[in-house]
């Protein structure tokens, strides 16, 4: 399994050897809230569409596959030393933030601060700057390893990636594609869920709906229980097709049943 280099909130590259047991193969593959990409850059689709509605995330993932692994390495380290970057340099990743925010929004440089960054997060404020502390991390051997891999398979020749910034609903989808989705997760507390709602939450729904008439085949992931918290919107609407519990140790095919013990109840639903 590739995982991004990434540390996305909401990242699914441990659950991945459990929805790769989900997901059917098909020609286009749609990663709809594709995010650090974890689940679309594992697809083996001839067809990979990522689309995010976080552009920078977008740009970043795009000026990978369209750069040598040199190129992005050598940019990397030079930014690195050009600000004198280390796991303790607050004032010197104070400088780099700056500079990305008021100078020059180049997306090597905001994964350079993204790696020295409190847990590799990636988050902007209401004003659209890179505000994320220093962390005590850097550029180790495990993000760059990652890093790699990553890049080695979006310039795979077998396979053509498409990069989209869209809301969910403008992307086009074709019968020969599978839509995978993994939206901000409506009764959670991650912070980019502040722009998803109930509203959204049910357009989405209705979406997935659609495109299930369509005979088009979708898998959606999505916690129905969190912290005393219930998705009933969810949850009725679940009903009418596959349901699969999901955890760190094994799939429990619930077939139109929701796990009710769990503190958080993250499943997996399907139309096939």
């Amino acid at each position: 399994m590739i995982k991004s280099p990434l540390n996305y909130t909401g990242g699914k590259y441990k659950l991945l050897p459990q929805l790769s047991n989900l997901i059917p193969d098909t020609e286009i593959f749609v990663d709809l809230f594709a995010g650090g990409f974890n689940v679309g850059i594992n697809s083996n689709s001839e067809i990979i569409i990522y689309n995010d509605i976080c552009k920078q995330l977008v740009d970043m993932i795009k000026a990978f596959h369209d750069s040598s692994k040199k190129h992005v390495f050598e940019i990397i380290n030079n930014y690195i030393i050009q600000f004198d970057l280390t796991k303790t340099s607050k004032e010197n990743f104070i400088n780099a933030r700056n500079y990305y925010n008021n100078v020059h929004k180049d997306s090597f440089l905001l994964f350079t601060l993204v790696c020295f960054s409190f847990n590799n997060i990636l988050r902007f404020n209401s004003k659209n700057e890179f505000n994320t502390p220093i962390g005590k991390r850097d550029f180790n051997i495990s993000i760059q390893k990652n890093l790699v891999d990553f890049i080695d398979k979006l310039q795979n020749k077998e396979y053509i990636f498409y990069f989209y910034n869209k809301d969910f609903k403008d992307i086009n989808v074709y019968k020969n594609s599978y839509v995978f989705c993994d939206p901000p997760y409506l009764i959670s507390e991650a912070t980019y869920n502040k722009l998803w709602n109930k509203n959204k939450e049910i357009e989405l729904l209705n979406y997935l709906d659609d495109l299930n008439n369509k005979k088009i085949k979708f898998g959606l992931t999505n916690v129905t229980k969190h912290k005393g918290k219930e998705n009933e919107i969810l949850i009725n609407w679940s009903k009418k097709y596959r349901i699969f519990d999901l955890n760190n140790n094994y799939i429990n095919c619930a077939y139109n049943k929701i796990n009710k013990e769990s503190k958080t109840s993250e499943v997996f639903v399907c139309n096939y």
